[in-house]
């Protein structure tokens, strides 16, 4: 569900994020990591250090842009709207190289077929990150504000931190694996995301109150520094009770 997200973080709380966020990553890359699950993970990480109400992830395959993962139904489907049409933020970041920052999409004259299907989801700022490796760009990742938003300098170079580590994974997974390996992992972000759906409704059903359930899932995942699918997947088994 959209709704405006009140976030007063100050530089040193969003550098205590990332820094967490930092190190969990570094460790995951030392192990037997899935990058479906890792991408999923990583757009949920972006909606918590930057304060943001959605985040998503497209990789280029070969001339286009494909869907990878996102956070939320309407986030989905805005990243499929992009992918669909080539045009948006987030494939303007891609062919550029640089960062597409929107502070509200009422303002703006740009995608006059991606702007009305955001606007309808209820998305006003985004900011649009490329995934660049040397002289590749092998994708982009969104954040998607529900309010006018004016993008920081703190908030982008956090941003671009996050992308970079979405790179190294992707880079390293296609540098070690096929690509039927790779697009059978892939699909594994959608379903971390399906599980992060039944744990929300699991929550939503003990308390009563569907708005609040992602909250209460993401706070114990952030303070007891544990994947968000992963949580959520002891909850829909039954072995954790938020």
């Amino acid at each position: 569900m959209w709704g405006p997200r009140v976030c007063e973080e100050t530089r040193v709380t969003v550098g205590h994020h990332l820094t967490d966020a930092m190190t969990r990553f570094a460790r995951t890359f030392l192990g037997d990591y899935d990058v479906g699950e890792v991408l999923y993970e990583l757009s949920e990480t972006v909606v918590d250090v930057l304060g943001v109400d959605a985040a998503g992830v497209s990789i280029a395959d070969a001339d286009r842009l494909e869907f990878v993962t996102a956070t939320n139904e309407r986030s989905i489907q805005l990243e499929r709207l992009q992918c669909d049409l080539q045009d948006g933020p987030c494939t303007d970041a891609w062919r550029s190289r640089q960062p597409v920052l929107v502070s509200d999409l009422e303002t703006v004259r740009a995608w006059p077929a991606y702007r009305p299907g955001a606007l309808e989801a209820g998305v006003r700022a985004v900011a649009a990150l490329p995934l660049t490796a040397g002289d590749q760009t092998v994708g982009a990742l969104d954040a998607y504000s529900a309010t006018i938003r004016q993008w920081d300098a703190a908030t982008v170079s956090a941003g671009r931190v996050l992308a970079d580590m979405a790179t190294l994974y992707i880079v390293h997974t296609r540098q070690t694996q096929d690509a039927r390996t790779l697009n059978e992992r892939l699909q594994h972000a959608l379903d971390a995301r399906v599980v992060v759906e039944q744990a929300k409704g699991v929550i939503a059903q003990r308390h009563g109150n569907v708005d609040t359930a992602l909250e209460r899932l993401r706070s114990y995942a952030r303070t007891n520094r544990q994947p968000v699918h992963e949580v959520a997947r002891r909850i829909v088994d039954g072995a954790l009770r938020l």
